[in-house]
């Protein structure tokens, strides 16, 4: 540990003294017209625009133009031309002033990071003195100067979905889907995404998982990016997600939303301990005593003897009391209900001028999805806290922190696993499900956790021009273990399982016995808390130190530059232990990585454009053995640094007001990751680079990770329109590409003793092709109300390529290749839809009953593929493709508002139509008749047996969950 301490102090001290030369040398003396809100780090916009006369249309020289609340502010210059940088985000009220002319106020001036607000005021002469305009501020529609595919979403925006985790709000986008219960970004993993709360990345630094629990009501504004993006942006190869998080005002102001879901069974069909369907046998046969005595060949003791044979140490009583004993509800899963309460509160603290605090909490208590959860409930904590202090209207010190914690297991939270409905559900409903363990930590105590703390400076020079500098640190842990009272515990081989032996008769079509078979649930089911067996156990304490700093200058009108640094060091602490042989992995890894960047924006009213280069370098920080094929027995090197020079350009041409085209291109360098949670035998699982498994008896490599693997590259290219159609709706349509290059493959080396281990190797690529259309309802006001919206359709099409490099290497050179080539993988094509309607808010009693109503509905819909095998499904020689998956989610609330505080109940339904997403893979073994109804109702009369005679349970005949009903209330001051 102290040597630990020792290397992050030798790092920091040469590096900070540097940091703090620099910054006294680009914070010199400050000007008056400075902001008191100053950004932070990727959340400031610009807003530029010209001032004429109302009549003469001529252009006015010397307006002064403030935005309220801060010290921001500009004059018009000869040609009527303002523009003022580096406005934090957020909505603003803006002020136009000149002797002789009536003030002009604009209200509603919406600031995005990045991005240029174009605000033009026309002022009239006035002889009447402090006369005043006030116009509300009209959002442009196109943002002519975004290069790549992104989207801005509001507080608002976020709040009225029918959603309540962030995930499910990204989800919603174009391009943005969950596969196999992973996020992915066109296509690609989320730890290709930079999540930035505030411009810093929060992420386990050893498998690259980003922080996604934010608290929604802690969110101003969110920028997702699924497109190429800039310089300053590294790490990540396919998007970025920047949460701009709120900072406390001047006034005191507070938000409380509790959300409560009834008790009841939330997947398909009956609830795993339902004593009354017949879905299940042991509701017809072994939970009554009779059956017992009259099956006494169905049934052995623990001896294996079967209950009629003269050495059985059980009566049919003895059997049945001891089946009744082991075959109990594992939980009331049925019968808890789930519920949240989030609450945030700001404002200023009365202990100087200047110092503001914003600070959120939420606590969710879920009922487990299915019976056999170890957890009675799982419970989940998240909270965050932000304290600015200005020390001078030029001067602002950020301190930003935040805590997440989980107690739960593999059966808590939706989406429901497939895999263990189909295989395991019924045969193990009274077995806890141990595969996947539980997060504990050495003491038994459920660990799960991430926090993240953060300071930052920022300083404005003048009105052009600021610097910032910010420090970090991040801490995820991550655990999976033994159920702390499982009396079997790690070494535990297989599972146990009760006395039953039931078997059902089938019989042919001239109604002679055909055969015998185990009964489903009551043949040797699953019992008590070994259901498979733990395979893998890890406890990771990974800590990230990174420390990060860029100057800002809009040089004038047309260009603005931003050049700066970064550096990470990561320390990671990782246990993990798998068995079959029993291997280990215990030790700390040291890896740092760093960047320095220049990014460029030119304006120039039908040429917009954003490039830059970025110089990115990392290092594992550890040692490389020089003997591939006798590693433990050869010397070591240290390992190299790897470096990239990456250029990014975004080119925009507004063809007029309304129409614009956009490329972008783009180089993106990120570190492969360094994940190896689980047993390390999956091709996915060998995929770290620092996995390390020693085989405990002998010492001997299991699986040894390549320190000297190249980061992973990749090469974007992306095409745009967007037309403004009369005012109403947003047509926009993107094609993008991206060819990735350094891949990795598993690798097994044949040592000089004669065993075998793994690693792994670059040598594989992929590319990923894909189209985008949305068209977007605009925010519209009517007598009726106001309406928003979209509905956007994607498809992806993506190549995985095998270079055919050794699959296994030998030390003489007699190497086994694997076949090169391309795999095509298909993909469904996606649909979202969504529909805002608000009622309007003034209107007279009794229809004032009706107003501020909210009404929000989001539709998905996963077509079928037929180059997909899983969509398809073979009847008599016929091919049938599967319906899409559907389902339409619905928020409503009314907000009521009494002395000052407004009361929001509201209702929200998902799978508001109960939709049924097939299983079909559980579907192909059916009887004839059954199978001709089942395809010839386009799947919707999914049958209740299979061929066999089996019963097929509604928990596995689907893939999705069935409606459910949320209720809540929230209040805001």
């Amino acid at each position: 540990m102290a040597k630990m301490f020792f290397r992050l102090k030798s790092i920091l001290t040469r590096t900070l003294p540097v940091l703090l030369v620099a910054a006294y040398f680009l914070l010199p003396g400050l000007i008056d017209n400075n902001s008191n809100r100053l950004a932070l780090g990727s959340t400031r916009g610009k807003v530029e625009g010209r001032i004429f006369d109302a009549e003469s249309k001529d252009p006015l020289i010397g307006v002064n133009v403030i935005i309220e609340g801060t010290g921001f502010g500009a004059s018009t210059d000869i040609n009527g031309e303002y523009f003022i940088a580096n406005v934090n985000a957020g909505s603003y009220t803006i002020k136009a002033m000149m002797i002789g002319y009536s003030t002009v106020t604009v209200q509603e001036v919406r600031v995005v990071p990045d991005i240029t607000t174009s605000i033009d005021i026309e002022m009239s002469m006035s002889s009447i003195e402090m006369q005043e305009v006030v116009k509300i501020a009209e959002r442009p529609v196109i943002e002519m100067d975004k290069t790549a595919s992104s989207r801005t979403l509001s507080n608002r925006e976020l709040t009225d979905q029918p959603s309540s985790t962030f995930n499910d709000v990204l989800q919603t986008l174009p391009s943005i889907d969950f596969e196999n219960g992973e996020m992915r970004f066109r296509g690609r993993d989320i730890s290709e995404v930079s999540f930035l709360i505030d411009g810093m990345r929060v992420q386990n630094p050893m498998d690259k998982t980003p922080f996604t629990n934010y608290n929604l009501s802690a969110i101003q504004e969110v920028e997702v990016i699924t497109g190429s993006f800039n310089a300053e942006y590294g790490q990540a190869m396919s998007g970025v997600v920047n949460v701009i998080t709120k900072e406390g005002s001047e006034n005191l102001e507070a938000f409380l939303d509790v959300r409560y879901v009834p008790p009841g069974v939330k997947h398909w069909g009956p609830g795993l301990y339902d004593r009354q369907t017949d879905q299940y046998w042991e509701n017809s046969y072994a939970r009554h005593q009779e059956w017992w005595i009259e099956n006494t060949d169905q049934w052995v003791d623990p001896a294996g003897n079967y209950g009629y044979e003269a050495d059985c140490q059980w009566t049919p009583e003895e059997a049945y009391q001891y089946y009744l004993d082991t075959h109990k509800p594992l939980t009331d899963y049925d019968q808890r209900p789930s519920y949240q309460t989030e609450f945030s509160i700001g404002g200023s603290i009365p202990i100087g001028n200047g110092v503001h605090f914003f600070a959120t909490g939420r606590h969710r208590s879920q009922a487990p999805l299915l019976g056999n959860s170890y957890l009675q409930k799982g419970l989940f904590y998240d909270g965050t806290l932000k304290l600015t202090y200005h020390l001078t209207p030029k001067l602002k010190i950020s301190v930003a922190g935040l805590y997440s914690e989980q107690e739960s297991d593999w059966a808590i939270d939706p989406p429901i696993n497939t895999w263990w409905t189909s295989d395991y559900s019924v045969d193990s409903r009274y077995a806890l499900f141990d595969y996947y363990g539980i997060a504990v930590d050495t003491t038994g105590k459920p660990a799960n956790s991430t926090a993240g703390q953060s300071i930052l400076i920022t300083r404005i020079i003048d009105s052009k021009s600021m610097v910032y500098l910010r420090l970090g640190r991040v801490v995820s842990i991550r655990s999976q273990g033994v159920y702390p009272d499982d009396p079997t515990g790690w070494e535990a081989l297989e599972a146990e399982t009760d006395y039953l032996r039931g078997y059902e008769t089938y019989f042919d079509s001239t109604n002679q016995e055909w055969v015998n078979v185990p009964a489903p649930g009551g043949y040797a089911n699953r019992i008590g808390y070994n259901t498979i067996g733990y395979y893998s156990r890890y406890f990771d304490r990974n800590e990230e130190w990174s420390i990060e700093g860029y100057y800002s200058n809009q040089l004038n009108k047309h260009w603005h530059s931003k050049t700066g640094f970064q550096f990470e060091y990561d320390i990671l602490d990782h246990f993990n232990q798998a068995k079959f042989p029993d291997r280990l992995d215990d030790r700390i890894y040291r890896p740092y990585q760093g960047a320095l960047y220049a990014q460029n924006k030119l304006e120039f009213g039908g040429f917009i454009m954003n490039a830059g280069f970025r110089f990115d370098f990392s290092n594992l920080n550890d040692s490389v053995y020089t003997n591939t094929f006798d590693p433990f027995a050869s010397g070591v090197e240290k390992t190299k640094t790897f470096m990239q020079l990456s250029p990014r350009l975004g080119v925009s041409h507004p063809i007029d007001d309304r129409t614009m085209l956009r490329f972008s291109y783009g180089h993106f360098f990120q570190r492969q990751s360094f994940g190896d949670y689980g047993e390390g035998n999956l091709d996915s699982e060998k995929e770290g680079s620092i996995t390390t498994f020693i085989v405990e008896e002998s010492g001997f490599p299991y699986l040894l990770g390549n320190r000297q693997l190249r980061p992973m590259k990749t090469v974007a290219y992306e095409v745009g329109f967007k037309r403004n159609i009369a005012d109403l709706f947003l047509l926009d349509l993107t094609a993008y590409y991206m060819d990735i290059r350094n891949t990795v493959k598993p690798q097994a080396v044949q040592t000089t003793l004669g065993g075998t281990y793994s690693t792994n190797r670059n040598g594989n690529y992929a590319d990923s092709r894909g189209f985008e259309a949305a068209l977007r309802l605009l925010p519209t006001r009517t007598r009726v109300g106001e309406f928003s919206g979209y509905i956007s359709y994607t498809k992806r099409f993506d190549i995985s390529g095998k270079s055919g490099a050794a699959v296994v290497i030998r030390e003489d050179g007699s190497n086994t290749y694997a076949s090169s080539g391309d795999d095509i993988n298909y993909n469904n094509p996606l649909m979202k839809f969504s529909l805002n309607y608000t009622t309007p808010e003034n209107l007279a009693f009794p229809a004032s009953l009706l107003s501020r109503i909210n009404m929000s509905v989001n539709h998905y819909a996963n077509y079928p593929n037929e180059k997909l095998l899983g969509d398809i499904y073979i009847s008599e020689g016929k091919r049938y493709l599967r319906p899409p998956d559907q389902e339409t989610d619905l928020r409503m609330y009314k907000a009521v508002t009494v002395a000052g505080v407004t009361f929001s109940p509201y209702l929200e339904v998902q799978n508001l139509f109960n939709s049924k997403w097939v299983n079909i893979d559980q579907l192909r073994n059916l009887a004839i008749e059954d199978e001709r109804k089942f395809v010839e109702s386009d799947f919707s009369e999914v049958p209740n047996y299979d061929g066999g005679g089996n019963p097929l349970q509604s928990i596995s005949k689907y893939r999705n969950l069935p409606r459910l009903f949320i209720f809540g209330m929230s209040v805001s001051f």
